[in-house]
Parts: C-alpha cells; sequence; structure tokens
C-alpha cells in the first residue's frame, strides 16, 4: 500500500517561531506474482479487454507535510521552517507467466499474455513557509534598542521512486492471435517510479527600528530537492508457439525495460523588507532546489 501524508505543522510564537513538517511514510514493496497457463484457451472480446495480466506494483511514498512559522517580537523577531520529506516508493516484485494455453483477443488495444512489474512514485516533499516580524524596542529609559528579523524556510525533499523488478514471458507451444487496432500479442516491462517533486519554500522578514536606531533583516529561503527515478530491471520474452496480430499499429510481441523520471525541484522566494530613519541593512538570499537523475 501506499505511504501516509506527514503531518502539517503550525508554529506561531513570540519573538522565535520554529516548524518542521512530518515526513510522509514509505510505500510497500509488492510480491512476486506467477501465472501457469496449462492447456485449454482464452478468449477476450472487448476493448483493452487482456488475456492474462500478471504485475506487481510497489506503493507509492506519501507525501510530506506543509510547515508554517510565524513570529513577531519588540526588537528581536526569528522564524524557520523546514517542510517534510516525500516517502520512497516501494518496489514491484518479479513477475512471471509460463503459458501453454491458446489465447485470443478481438479487442482494440487488447494484449494476449502482459507481465508487469512497476516500482511505486516517490512522494512529494513539503512546502514550507516562514515569517518573522520585529517591531520598536526601547529601553525603560527611552534609549532606541535595533531591531533585528531572520527568517528561514526549507522545502521538503521528494522521495525517491522504487525500483521495479525483473519481468518475463515464456510462451511454450501455445498459438496467440489478436485481432484489434494496437493490440499487443505478449508484452514484459520492467518500470521504475518517478521521483517525487520537491517542497517549495517562501521566507519573509520586517524589522521596523525605533527613530534613531538600525534595522537588520535577514532572509533565506532553499527550494527542496526532487526525488531520484527508480530504475527497471530486465524485460524478456520467449516465444516457441505462434503471434499473428490483425490490426493497425499491433505488436507481436512487445519487451522495454524503462527507468523512473526524476523529481522537479522545488522554487524559492525570500522578501526582506527594513524601515528606519537611521540605518537599514537587509539581507535576502533565495536557492532554488536540485534535480535528481531518473
Amino acid at each position: 500500500g501506499g505511504g501516509g501524508t506527514g503531518g502539517a505543522a503550525s508554529s506561531p510564537g513570540a519573538f522565535l517561531a520554529v516548524a518542521l513538517g512530518g515526513a510522509g511514510g514509505s510505500g510497500g514493496n509488492a510480491g512476486d506474482v506467477t501465472f501457469n497457463g496449462s492447456l485449454g484457451r482464452i478468449d477476450t472480446a472487448g476493448k483493452y479487454a487482456t488475456a492474462v495480466l500478471a504485475q506487481s506494483v510497489g506503493g507509492g511514498g506519501g507525501t510530506g507535510g506543509y510547515a508554517t512559522s510565524r513570529s513577531v517580537g519588540y526588537g528581536l523577531s526569528a522564524s524557520s521552517s523546514t517542510g517534510g520529506s516525500g516517502g520512497k516508493g516501494g518496489s514491484g516484485g518479479t513477475v512471471k507467466i509460463v503459458n501453454s494455453t491458446a489465447i485470443r483477443t478481438g479487442g482494440e488495444a487488447a494484449v494476449g499474455l502482459q507481465a508487469t512489474s512497476i516500482g511505486g512514485g516517490g512522494g512529494s516533499g513539503g512546502g514550507a513557509g516562514a515569517f518573522a516580524v520585529a517591531l520598536p524596542a526601547v529601553t525603560p529609559s527611552g534609549e532606541p534598542l535595533p531591531s533585528i528579523t531572520v527568517s528561514n524556510a526549507i522545502g521538503g525533499s521528494g522521495g525517491d521512486g522504487g525500483q521495479g523488478k525483473s519481468a518475463g514471458v515464456d510462451n511454450k507451444n501455445a498459438g496467440i492471435e489478436t485481432f484489434g487496432a494496437g493490440a499487443t500479442g505478449i508484452l514484459a516491462q520492467s518500470i521504475g517510479g518517478g521521483g517525487g517533486n520537491a517542497g517549495n519554500a517562501f521566507a519573509y522578514g520586517l524589522a521596523i527600528a525605533a527613530p534613531g536606531a538600525s534595522a537588520f533583516n535577514a532572509t533565506n529561503a532553499v527550494g527542496g530537492s526532487g526525488g531520484g527515478g527508480g530504475s527497471g530491471d530486465s524485460a524478456r520474452a520467449y516465444n516457441d508457439g505462434s503471434v499473428y496480430t490483425h490490426g493497425d499499429g499491433a505488436m507481436g510481441m512487445h519487451v522495454q525495460s524503462i527507468g523512473g523520471g526524476g523529481g522537479n525541484a522545488g522554487s524559492a522566494s525570500a522578501s526582506a523588507d527594513a524601515l528606519s530613519l537611521y540605518r537599514t541593512v537587509a539581507f535576502g538570499q533565495t536557492i532554488g532546489g536540485t534535480n535528481s537523475k531518473g
């Protein structure tokens, strides 16, 4: 099954606020699947009607939780938030078909024998938002104090895709015949799961100083990294029977191994404002997330 979603976090506070999104759960691994067909006959007539389908699919990773922190204070305010990471996709199991049964399909895009192992997709990373405001502050004697604001937001990373395991079909001395357009006699495929998308990050800070005092503001936002795609494993097909197709775009045997695509990186946005009649220093930094390989 698929992994659970991480819990969201929201943290309001005076002077300091910190929020951490929960991580998404990992998807479960799928078991092995075997089909043995001996003698007899299988006929299908409908569109997409597959005669024999054996597949093992890993569960998808859960989504990371969103994190939001908000802080307000006199003279000093700091806020930090980190989105939860997406869960890793589960692996597909090994799939094998051994067939000596006669098969006939009459519908469009139908498949005679199909063995598929698919890795689960990685979960998306949680977004992050951090907001900090520092208000004017003075001492009991009326001396103005500087106002300082720091805010930091980091998007959660996407989970890696699960691996597809080996998939094989052995058609032994059996006849397979399809009549629909786009139909396939034998299909064996191993497909890796796609990496999860990363979480976006947004940070905002505002420092307001009393007359005669300085205002300082530092704001940082970092987008999360995309999850890596899972790898496909070996795909194999053997036939010593007969395979006939009748229809446009039909294929007798189709064998493929496909790796999963990497997840998209998270975006980052930061805004730093400082207000003072004496001196203002504002620093804002944004760093976009990195993509992972498929």
